[in-house]
């Protein structure tokens, strides 16, 4: 009996023993206490354009519980010191001092801050005190003034981007700057100034992978001399450059990642040698290609191609010998005529992205439209000179196609039936007729625009019952009949464009379920109603167009009150509304009380500076908006990135003229 209690009590110890060497300890309270003070000492903003989660607001409060389990936070599984610390686009706005308590953290590994907004504070000096670090990342978090020449210490570095976003960031000397960082895998130094050449020394440099040298701000013509070195970084296999390209770049067998975008290129280009390409950028270059016919054995497997602006007249020919294309880019050139059967024969059943637009294109040929291309789902042929569809066929057989944008041509044929995946359709500006009832077929739109056209018949009701519409554009074409009283239950639409149509009959009463609403425009129908101040229950209202309908009586209150509060524009003109203008309704436009200039009126204007790349391709709207103001018409413009109006919230100015008249 007694032996079985020894070994009953010998296991019960040995299972003790295994669990605590098994429980991860936990997070270092004096590391914890670090990364509290971090915290406080910055504000969280999600109105950053940047910010995509506002990791620390998971923190818990004053230290409490183990920081290991905290969001963006690593820790060693065996000692529990903080080793990695990813803040990356965390919504951080404020100042970073010199002595900031992430100094504390020595045992850091990783540290990424970008995409954050310092406010133009200085690169922390502490940062190079941190001998552990491998992967350092501070690239476009507002930083300024000089590079803390210690960080060059940090011989330990796999990966270093100090990449800015406004040519804020100096460095002195770069060859003592990356002289004891031979361990560099990758490395980021865009848009930084640098007053001297960059140093042959990175040819001692047989790890690195990855080169981002983008330099479109500085003056300084920091590539110069690359030629004398850049052959030899035997790994090499991800390079993005700017300012002078040496002829050896075209040496680099292994690249995978070719970039040179902006860099004044010109003349003829032979891609034979680099066999390994996957994805070439050389947008806003002067250039042209090898055309011979015998380069499909030799060619790169691209799969990621843009020439945008790059001054092209024709389809570069090596495109018809691709095998495993998914993205094409040759938007914003000069290319003329059909669009060759020859460009897809090896990609069509790769492709999922494809941009045309701003060409000359005049037809299709018997190009791909005809061809099965299951795999695409981008398409952008606008602003060309189409007239019609292949063979007159007016649905298209893309069945994964979500985004289709034949805007701006000269199509003159009934309307097209819409991809039925299809969430964004864009047909405006063409020479379209008859009904466009085929819309009914697709459920999934958020953007719908049918703009300038010769569109006719009724709007159908089916429209209420597409629960993502976001933006609705029918303005300029010969519809008729009533607004179908359609949205009878809660709808996301924030722009109903109904203007310059044949529209009559009252303002349906069921908008009252589209709490998102931003923009009416009703101008220039036949509509008979009161003044529907009932709208005013729709609180997110930025601008409502009345003008030139039919529209009578006085303009009352709804309920004994207006609650306009954030309207910026309401245009009335034209009409036959009677008897005085109430204060209250004035009263209630509290959006209005703080005007800008009237020399320049600007309208729910909210330019971003976007960038227009593969990584991030954003599409604006535009709407001309007539306002009267003093007996005078004016046209201003009604502009927001797409990414805005299907986003939660909207950021527009504070405050717009009204055009208000009577």
């Amino acid at each position: 009996m007694e032996s079985l209690l020894y070994a009953l009590l010998f296991r019960i110890i040995l299972l003790l023993m295994i669990h605590t060497s098994l429980a991860k300890p936990l997070c270092h309270p004096d590391e914890s206490s670090a990364l509290m003070e971090f915290k406080r000492s910055f504000r969280i903003t999600t109105a950053e354009f940047q910010c995509v989660c506002p990791t620390v607001e998971s923190w818990l409060p004053n230290g409490h519980g183990d920081c290991c389990s905290w969001d963006g936070v690593e820790c060693n599984e065996a000692s529990g010191h903080v080793t990695g610390l990813d803040l990356s686009s965390s919504c951080l706005l404020g100042n970073i001092t010199s002595n900031t308590s992430l100094v504390r953290l020595l045992h850091l590994e990783s540290l990424n801050l970008s995409f954050n907004d310092f406010n133009s504070s200085s690169i922390p000096y502490g940062f190079g005190n941190l001998s552990r670090l491998q992967y350092l990342n501070l690239s476009g978090s507002e930083f300024s003034g000089k590079v803390p020449s210690n960080i060059s210490q940090l011989s330990r570095l796999t990966s270093l981007d100090l990449s800015s976003k406004w040519a804020s960031l100096e460095m002195p000397s770069i060859e003592n700057f990356v002289q004891n960082l031979t361990m560099l895998r990758e490395l980021d130094l865009s848009i930084i100034s640098m007053p001297s050449p960059f140093p042959h020394i990175l040819a001692n440099f047989s790890s690195l992978k990855s080169l981002v040298l983008r330099n479109y701000l500085s003056k300084n013509n920091f590539t110069c001399g690359i030629s004398h070195w850049l052959v030899d970084l035997p790994k090499l296999n991800y390079l993005n450059l700017s300012g002078e390209i040496p002829n050896s770049l075209w040496e680099l067998e292994d690249l995978e990642y070719l970039a040179l975008r902006h860099n004044n290129l010109s003349g003829t280009m032979d891609l034979n040698k680099l066999k390994n390409l996957t994805t070439l950028l050389l947008d806003f270059n002067n250039i042209s290609f090898v055309s011979n016919t015998e380069v499909n054995a030799t060619l790169p497997k691209l799969s990621t191609l843009s020439l945008v602006s790059c001054n092209l007249h024709e389809f570069p020919r090596f495109l018809g010998y691709l095998n495993g294309l998914e993205w094409v880019d040759l938007s914003n050139n000069k290319i003329k005529g059909s669009i060759p059967t020859w460009m897809w024969n090896g990609s069509k059943e790769t492709l999922m992205n494809m941009d045309l637009s701003h060409n000359f294109l005049t037809d299709f040929g018997s190009s791909h439209i005809n061809l099965p291309m299951p795999q695409l789902t981008y398409m952008d042929l606008s602003h060309n000179l189409l007239t019609s569809f292949l063979n007159k066929q007016i649905n298209l057989a893309l069945p994964m196609l979500t985004y289709l944008d034949i805007s701006s041509n000269l199509l003159k044929t009934t309307l097209p039936s819409p991809p039925l995946l299809a969430i964004y359709y864009n047909i405006s500006n063409n020479n379209l007729f008859g009904e466009i009832q085929s819309i009914c077929r697709v459920r999934s739109l958020v953007i719908l625009d049918l703009s300038i056209n010769s569109l006719n018949g009724t709007i159908p009701s089916c429209l209420g019952n597409i629960d993502s519409l976001t933006i609705l554009n029918l303005g300029r074409n010969k519809l008729e009949g009533m607004i179908p009283n359609g949205y009878l239950k809660v709808c996301v639409l924030k722009i109903i464009d109904l203007t310059n149509n044949r529209l009559q009959g009252p303002i349906p009463r069921s908008l009252i379920n589209c709490p998102m609403l931003e923009y009416l425009n009703l101008g220039y129908n036949q509509i008979h109603d009161g003044f529907p101040s009932w709208l005013s229950k729709l609180t997110k209202l930025r601008a409502i167009i009345l003008k030139s309908n039919k529209f009578y009586g006085p303009i009352e209150t709804y309920q004994s009150q207006f609650n306009f509060s954030n309207l910026h524009i309401m245009d009335l003109s034209n009409n036959a509304f009677i008897g005085e203008l109430p204060s209250k309704l004035l009263q209630s436009f509290h959006a209005m009380k703080v005007i800008v200039s009237q020399d320049q009126l600007e309208y729910m204007n909210t330019s971003q500076g976007l960038p227009l790349s593969l990584e991030t391709y954003e599409k604006i709207m535009d709407y001309d908006m007539k306002l009267m103001s003093k007996g005078t018409e004016n046209t201003q413009r009604f502009h927001m990135p797409l990414r805005e109006l299907t986003s939660p919230t909207t950021n527009l100015k504070d405050a717009y003229p009204i055009s208000l008249e009577i």
